[in-house]
């Protein structure tokens, strides 16, 4: 790893603060990256370049000395694993700079470790994410044994059973993109420990170990409670239980359409995939066929009666059908409402109580429930 130049003004800036000196620090070719000093950096320090060449361990220049590129001050080598990366120099007279030169070499070299530490954790995290978006992306199938192999050293194992979890975060201005993803990557390593939290296009995507849906529920319920203490709401969308490893492209996209229909609906608890019905097809339908569909079905109901048959379909189908709950719920007499069903039939030409029609009955009220929402169409 060589010197970043961003890396040695920050160090400069921080050291000069603290210790009250002037320093430099020059790369392995000698060059000054960053300086007290503005007016010096990228001038050629022959004092540093004699320290490269010669693997000394300190040079220290006197008033008097010529030494292109150097003024009066100690040298030292900035070492990481046994190598020389640079230079640190501290300007001032001998006497005033020896005491502080072991310090300043020692805190520089720490800086550097910590600043190399940081990179190399960087590169992994990104190398990590665009492995997972890579496996999450692969074709089901075509997952080759060097794939498994690289993930593997990347702390993923990509043959156990996974569930897949699709996260979509709302939160205020007041809140920055990358902090509410923070928030849900750190309540998903606590929900689930062994998990793999990346970002995929506009929403997060969580692969945990499988888990029944009770254990993947309760999970799901504490991360969310933690993300709304920090302001963050989040819709959510599971996918299906694991049918092995291949198959996780598959398991990728239904967690989509189940968050999907969980960002439309703004439904506050998780959306199974297994749990979906018309919302499997509502995707690929487009506004103008829905709406075609609804004014088909219940085109014909004036509009003053229109939200009142949907409530009134969407229970009893919700109750099975049965007359004497719907009625109870509704707190109408059965025979009231069996009158009502009657005049549906009478208004739009369909049953509500045929099987072939109470079908095209709930996809209607589906699309209608999701168009009202959303104002797509109306009566």
């Amino acid at each position: 790893m060589g010197l970043q130049e961003s890396d040695a003004r920050e160090i400069v800036t921080e050291l000069s603060k603290l210790l009250g000196t002037r320093l430099n620090i020059m790369d392995s070719r000698g060059f000054i990256i960053a300086s007290s000093d503005p007016g010096r950096i990228g001038n050629f320090h022959a004092g540093a370049y004699q320290i490269i060449e010669d693997n000394l361990d300190s040079l220290e220049i006197s008033d008097g000395e010529i030494w292109e590129g150097a003024v009066a001050g100690q040298n030292f080598p900035i070492r990481l694993d046994g190598q020389i990366i640079g230079v640190v120099g501290i300007t001032g007279e001998a006497e005033e700079t020896r005491k502080y030169g072991s310090i300043i070499r020692k805190m520089t070299e720490i800086l550097v470790l910590g600043k190399s530490r940081e990179e190399a954790m960087y590169r992994q995290r990104t190398e990590r994410t665009l492995y997972l978006t890579d496996w999450m992306n692969s074709p089901d199938g075509d997952i080759s044994d060097s794939f498994i192999e690289k993930g593997k050293k990347l702390g993923v194992n990509v043959t156990e059973p996974q569930r897949i979890i699709a996260a979509y975060p709302v939160y205020g201005e007041d809140i920055p993109a990358g902090e509410a993803e923070r928030v849900i990557q750190t309540a998903a390593a606590r929900s689930f420990p062994d998990s793999a939290c990346v970002a995929i296009s506009d929403f997060l995507t969580i692969i945990c170990p499988e888990a029944p849906d009770g254990a993947i529920s309760a999970g799901i319920e504490t991360m969310a409670e933690r993300a709304l203490k920090s302001g963050v709401r989040v819709f959510w969308g599971v996918g299906p239980a694991s049918r092995g490893y291949l198959n996780v492209h598959e398991n990728f996209v239904c967690a989509q359409r189940a968050l999907s229909v969980s960002k439309r609906k703004e439904q506050p608890n998780a959306v199974f995939y297994r749990d979906l019905g018309v919302e499997l097809i509502s995707d690929t339908v487009s506004t103008k066929t829905k709406e075609e569909f609804f004014r088909k079905i219940l085109g014909k109901i004036n509009e003053e009666s229109l939200k009142e048959t949907v409530n009134l379909l969407s229970l009893f189908y919700r109750e099975n059908g049965t007359l004497k709950v719907t009625a109870a719920q509704l707190g109408i007499h059965p025979n009231t409402l069996e009158y009502r069903l009657n005049k549906i039939f009478e208004v739009t030409g369909y049953n509500p109580r045929r099987y072939d029609d109470a079908c095209l009955f709930q996809i209607a009220i589906s699309f209608f429930n999701e168009s009202s929402r959303f104002g797509n169409f109306n009566q």
